[in-house]
């Protein structure tokens, strides 16, 4: 079972990451390490010391005490191997993106225009709405589109004034949803924190368990995110904080399986366009990540 960044962060990643013809954008990447992605920590009681690691005000202290007894656990983590917290104010997410998302989301979707009752309930809705958003002015669109340009700009600019290794945010804010609460709504809709700001920016993220909350039991964890490109050094310092604190080995006791888990069956891919007969070729712009901070 892959349950450490080491297996994900290093192992996975040393497999996918690199120049793929089929995607222009990861032409301007780094090349993947020669030695691959960092494996094990340094270890040491100042394992991060110089490193800054930037702590939105946006956070605020709005967490649950046993979320927020894990979070302010984690920062003393940081602290206690020589790393500096420091406040930071990141870039508003301008208004508007996410129709520019919903019409990408509606690019793919509208080849299945005639199926949308096989969806769920909540992807249909979804997906039905995102292929009306494809009346979206094509204007609007590239507005839409230099907007985020600008935001990873300014998150960017964030990182070089405040010379910052990374930045933290809790994974969630809610401890849990009652299951009467969700008939009406997606279990997302009230665990997930906010994580706009990585999907905009292209920004590498790695969510790292700090422990279970002391009121429900349901595991915690702490994002740390860089800048575009920066999955190596991010990873070194998850590594690091990993190695401190090895929540990541305790795993819960396991009853029986209350069903047989299904079996993957091993298929000849589809005759096209792609492998899985479907045309994912994506919307005709292409956003691609920059660690520029020069105003657009």
């Amino acid at each position: 079972m892959w349950r450490q960044l080491r297996d994900a962060g290093a192992v996975l990643m040393g497999h996918l990451a690199g120049v793929d013809i089929d995607d222009p954008t990861t032409t301007v990447g780094p090349d993947v390490p020669a030695d691959g992605y960092p494996l094990a920590a340094v270890g040491g009681s100042q394992a991060l010391s110089g490193k800054r690691f930037g702590l939105p005000l946006s956070v605020g202290d709005d967490r649950p005490g046993a979320l927020g007894a894990l979070f302010s656990g984690f920062l003393d983590v940081i602290r206690g191997l020589g790393g500096a917290i420091v406040d930071v104010t990141e870039p508003d997410v301008p208004q508007g993106l996410l129709s520019g998302d919903y019409a990408e989301f509606g690019s793919y979707h509208r080849q299945f225009a005639d199926r949308i009752t096989d969806y769920g309930p909540e992807s249909a809705l979804a997906a039905t709405a995102a292929v009306a958003s494809l009346a979206l002015p094509v204007a609007d669109y590239f507005a839409l589109e230099r907007a985020r340009l600008r935001f990873q700009h300014d998150y960017n600019r964030m990182f070089a004034e405040h010379r910052l290794d990374a930045i933290l945010r809790p994974g969630r804010v809610t401890d849990g949803v009652r299951r009467d609460a969700l008939p009406d709504s997606s279990v997302f809709d009230r665990a997930r924190e906010n994580y706009f700001w990585a999907n905009y920016t292209g920004a590498p993220v790695v969510c790292t368990p700090v422990g279970r909350s002391a009121a429900t039991g349901i595991p915690f964890g702490v994002q740390l995110g860089g800048v575009p490109w920066s999955e190596a050094a991010l990873n070194s310092i998850v590594l690091e904080l990993q190695e401190a604190q090895p929540v990541w080995r305790e795993a819960p006791p396991h009853g029986p399986s209350p069903r047989r888990i299904p079996e993957v069956r091993v298929a000849a891919p589809g005759a096209g366009p792609t492998a899985t007969n479907t045309d994912d070729t994506g919307p005709g712009f292409r956003f691609v990540p920059t660690t520029s901070t020069a105003a657009v």
